[in-house]
């Protein structure tokens, strides 16, 4: 290594417009759920990661009213994949962690995808 390691540049890596990630997510859902095995079904992960399975606990990271909000909801929504998607737009917002009004917008936004 020299000393012109400094004077790299590092570029920006482009943002994804939200439309483009929500279809992207749409496409790639749909790939995966088609692996997915019968139990699997029953949760409605977004990445078909047969986290039923793993994520026993995963509630408990949530604010309680986070929690009953995913009771709440007509679908089984993947509590890891609404995590995911909720730290995804608490950065976009420059949050540094999803608040409660970002993580029921997200499940609101999952809901919708869902109908």
């Amino acid at each position: 290594m020299s000393g012109d390691d400094s004077k790299i540049v590092k570029f920006p890596q482009p943002e994804i417009a939200p439309e483009e990630r929500a279809r992207r997510l749409r496409v790639e859902m749909d790939r995966l759920e088609q692996r997915a095995d019968l139990e699997g079904w029953q949760v409605k992960c977004l990445i078909a990661s047969g986290g039923h399975l793993w994520m026993r606990n995963y509630f408990d990271r949530f604010p309680s009213v986070v929690r009953r909000r995913l009771a709440e909801s007509a679908f089984n929504i993947c509590p890891a994949c609404m995590d995911i998607e909720a730290h995804a737009a608490a950065r976009q917002r420059k949050e540094t962690k999803p608040s409660v009004g970002t993580y029921f917008r997200v499940i609101e936004v999952i809901e919708q995808k869902l109908r």
